[in-house]
Formats: structure tokens, sequence, C-alpha cells
């Protein structure tokens, strides 16, 4: 059976019932995400299927408190600095994401819906910079609270890498969770930046049918310097350092709970949510 990142999304609901939805102010999740390069032994769609999953999970997860909740349909069109020298990862302007999520925002409000939550999985701070603009634009320009989910450890990693950034993540368009608890499965954890062993496991656990396990079991373990994972991460060179587009190990996909991983960063999403809306 195909899978679809439509399942349990506005995109399969009618008119009528999303018209209900915002009249039961239900808040909107909003997944966000790319489609890139995910090393040789997963799709394109990885990052996509990730967010709509968590998205999906963190619905339900709202529905046993109370809280009315519609999925988005996902977007996906982002920037891929890191992986954009790799075939099949589209790339779009900084300036394109903005105005893109400020257009959905302002469709959402138009519909009704006057709270929406962006849950971001791409890691490329360009991406989540272009991201958390696009909310700030909305709530400045639409009056709907358009909120970027971002951990405690992602603000400090956002303003390492852009200089200027200056992000607390108690601005009016960013709802501040909890990092993860890291996980120690070996001696990799704290390496696996893309396409390693967790994304590798997650996807296995949720959607299988995009995995090349066969392909995934013979990948060495690729994990450059730490400067050169910050060239990576710029896209200075990402392709001649990773010519296979992962960093990890993808093999070791075993040692690691790939559905407990997603179950997890769902409740840390719910929590902080529920905080929100109190």
């Amino acid at each position: 059976m195909a899978i679809s990142i439509f399942d349990d999304t506005m995109v399969n609901m009618t008119w009528p019932e999303v018209d209900q939805a915002a009249k039961d102010n239900s808040i909107v999740l909003l997944p966000l995400a790319v489609i890139e390069a995910h090393g040789p032994h997963l799709s394109l769609g990885t990052d996509t299927y990730s967010a709509h999953t968590i998205c999906c999970l963190v619905k339900q997860k709202l529905s046993y408190r109370g809280v009315k909740a519609v999925v988005a349909p996902p977007f996906y069109w982002g920037v891929n600095k890191a992986t954009g020298e790799f075939p099949g990862s589209f790339t779009s302007r900084e300036s394109t994401v903005r105005a893109c999520l400020y257009d959905i925002c302002d469709s959402l409000y138009n519909f009704g819906f006057r709270k929406v939550y962006g849950i971001n999985i791409h890691g490329d701070p360009l991406q989540m910079r272009s991201m958390i603009e696009g909310c700030k634009e909305a709530v400045e320009g639409t009056g709907i609270e358009a909120k970027y989910v971002i951990d405690k450890w992602k603000v400090g990693y956002l303003n390492e890498q852009l200089e200027g950034m200056n992000l607390t993540g108690s601005e009016p368009y960013c709802l501040l969770i909890e990092p993860e608890t890291p996980v120690d499965y070996g001696e990799h954890t704290g390496n696996e930046l893309h396409a390693g062993a967790n994304e590798t496991a997650q996807m296995l656990a949720f959607h299988p049918e995009t995995v090349r396990l066969d392909i995934a079991k013979q990948q060495p373990v690729v994990i450059p310097e730490h400067d050169d994972i910050i060239k990576w991460i710029a896209g200075e060179g990402s392709r001649a350092m990773t010519p296979r587009c992962y960093i990890g190990a993808p093999a070791e996909y075993d040692r690691v709970d790939g559905m407990a991983r997603y179950t997890n960063f769902a409740e840390l999403v719910v929590a902080g949510i529920m905080d929100d809306i109190k």
C-alpha cells in the first residue's frame, strides 16, 4: 500500500469539516520539512515523512487531553544548504520559504483558525531561520498566533551558527520546549548528524517501505572531524566530504528504538503546547 503524507491531514477533509474544526477552536499543527538526499538508503522524503508522523502523533496525544487539533498539509519546499549538491535535494530561497509560510498562515487565519504550531525536522540553520522569520512575519501581518516549535538546545545552536540571530526562544512567534533526553546507544552517539542510525531506525519504525535496508546494512561509519562538519552544514564541499550523503552509522540502526524517539519527541511538543494554551 502506498504511503501518503496527506493521511490524517486537512487534505483528506471536506471544506465543511475544516470550517467546523475552525469553529471548534482547533489548533493547527503544521509539518515543516524539505525534500533532500538522505544517504543511498533513505528516501528524499525522510524529513517530510518524519514531520508528518510527529504531527499526527501530537494530534493523537492532544486529543487524549481534550484538545482538538488538525494537521495542515506538510510544507516541504525549504533550504538545503548542506545537501544542495546532491540530485533530489530541492532548495528554495529563504525569501521564498518566508513568503510561503506567511501565505499558509494567512490562509489558515482566513479559514478561522487562530493558533498554528510549526514543527520542523530539518536541521539546516538557514531553513530554521527562514521558518522562524516566516512565523514572525505571519504574526505581525495576519493576526494569527503562529509559533515555531524549538527546543533549548537548538536555540543555542542557531545563535552559534548564525551571526546576529540572538534568539531566546521566548519570542511570541516561538514555542520553547524541553530538549530530548540524550540516548546512549553506542560509540557513535552524538555524531548522528544526517541519515545515520537514528533516522534509519525512525523510518523503519513508521515508514519501513521507504528504507533500502539491504543498502543500509552495507554502509560504513562516516563521521568527519568537528571543523569539517561545520563546513558540511554550511554546504562547503559537502558532496566531496560525504559522497554518499550521510554522517553517522546507518548500519547500526538496530541499536536505536526509532519508535520511542518519535513518541518521546511528540510528548515534549504536547507538553509545550499544553502549557502554551493554558
